[in-house]
Parts: structure tokens; sequence; C-alpha cells
């Protein structure tokens, strides 16, 4: 009887060995190998596209005239003219660059852009009793081209930058010394100016190599000077004066798509 029970206490001893032995061996852990880190967006490459928007403009009208021996006072005059907004649509082009590593970018681009709203009006009227003459003006921002640099920081699809360059111009103005119904004075001129513009934006990478974007823009052309001879149409008569236009600058807010030839291509991800 001693005997069964100790071979049934041996048997029960090697059972519980047996399992807390594969707990043990179960318990051991395992190792995985990491998964390959995500692939990202690169904005290296060179692009094309579109761009719509629109564009208040600012534009100054100064004029000195010395008097006359018609009856006309001297004066020296400002005004400021505001644009209610124009509608703005262009095109563009240029190449991003995006070092290994890094989530800077650098790019260079160039645009050109044309709108079709004339800023400007009534500067200044004499009073009594030449109160029928005046002196008007008007101007128009024509096609706009400018070369930019661009610098900025991508979060994978996300690219936020700066950008500012050189712009050109063709500006149109229009200087008029009215009397009412009875003669006028038109100056038209039109010179191509160079200006300088700094603005910001952001664009999304979409994968097909399409971006999206919107942007901020300021741009500064400086001021005209031109100066107006004497003469006499009908019963007005005038001496020779100074007409100019100063502050001369316009805000764009731009919608921009493009297409990058290359880029949008995901890489492995860099840590």
């Amino acid at each position: 009887m001693t005997r069964f029970i100790r071979v049934g206490i041996a048997a029960l001893a090697a059972t519980v060995l047996t399992t807390i032995t594969a707990q043990a061996a179960d318990m051991r852990p395992v190792y995985k190998a990491a998964p390959p880190p995500a692939p990202i967006a690169t904005w290296s490459g060179c692009y094309i596209g579109g761009q719509l928007g629109g564009q208040r403009a600012h534009w100054g009208a100064n004029i000195n005239y010395p008097g006359d021996a018609f009856g006309h006072g001297p004066i020296n005059v400002s005004r400021d003219f505001d644009g209610d907004g124009a509608f703005l649509y262009g095109a563009q082009i240029g190449c991003n660059w995006q070092p290994t590593a890094s989530a800077f970018v650098l790019g260079i681009e160039a645009d050109i852009a044309g709108t079709n709203r004339d800023v400007g009006g009534e500067v200044f009227r004499f009073p009594a009793p030449f109160a029928t003459d005046h002196f008007n003006t008007s101007g128009r921002f024509g096609t706009q081209a400018s070369v930019r640099l661009k610098g900025g920081f991508a979060f994978d699809r996300v690219l936020l930058y700066v950008a500012g360059g050189v712009t050109w111009a063709n500006l149109s103005a229009t200087h008029n010394f009215f009397r009412d119904g009875d003669g006028s004075l038109a100056l038209a001129t039109s010179a191509s100016r160079n200006g300088w513009n700094i603005g910001g934006g952001f664009e999304y990478l979409l994968a097909s190599g399409f971006t999206l974007g919107i942007e901020y823009r300021y741009t500064d052309y400086g001021s005209l000077t031109n100066n107006i001879a004497a003469g006499t149409n009908g019963t007005l008569s005038w001496a020779a004066f100074t007409v100019g236009s100063n502050g001369l600058t316009t805000q764009d807010v731009r919608l921009r798509f493009n297409y990058m030839f290359g880029g949008g291509a995901p890489v492995m991800a860099r840590y």
C-alpha cells in the first residue's frame, strides 16, 4: 500500500513539474522584427501650374500746379485711391529642392499674372469761380511678372513657405485737367516698372503629384512722375505742371494649383 502511495506521489510531482515547465516556456518573450518606417512624400522636383485670385491695389496721385495767369491758384495736393478688388489670373513655373534627411525646402519660381480693373477718381476741384475745373487721375496695374526665391518646411505632404523677389509690371495712368462740358487736358502714359514682393502660403501635395495651395503676396512698385507742358483746349488753359503717381502697391490672395514632375513620390521615412 505504501508502495502505491509513493508511486502516486511521484507521478503527481512529475505532472506538476511538466506543467510548470510548459507555462514558463510560454512566458518567454518573443522578439519580432520592427515594421519598416512609413514612407513620406518628397517636395524635390520641378512644377508648372496656374493661379486664380483677387488683387487689391493702392494708387496715390499728386498734383503740383504752380498757378497761372488765367485765374487758377497754385496747388500741391495728394489723394490716395484703393481699388475694390480685381480678378487676377496667371501661371507659374518653378523647382523645389528638399535635402535628404531634412524638412527644409528651397525653391525658385517665375510667374506671370494679369488683372482687369482701374483705380482712381477726382483728385482736386478748384473753388468758385472755377468750380467746373478739376484734376482727375486713373491707373491700372497691367501684366505683372515675378521671379522669387522660396523657403519653407515640409511636414510630409504639407509645405509652409515664405517667398520674395523682384516684380515687373506694365503700369498705365491717365491724368486729366477738366472743364466740365468744355475742354480738357488728357495725358495718358504707360511705363514698365520694377518693384519687390514678399509673401507666404502653404501647399498640399496629392499622391498624384498635383499640389493645391493658397498664398498672400504684397508688392511695391514705388512711384512715377510726369511733367505736363502748358496748353489750351476750348476755354480751358493751363500752365506747365507736374503729376505724380506714388504708393503703387498691390495685395493679392492667390489660389494655386501645380503639377510636379518627379515630386510626390514617397521615400522611406528619415529617422
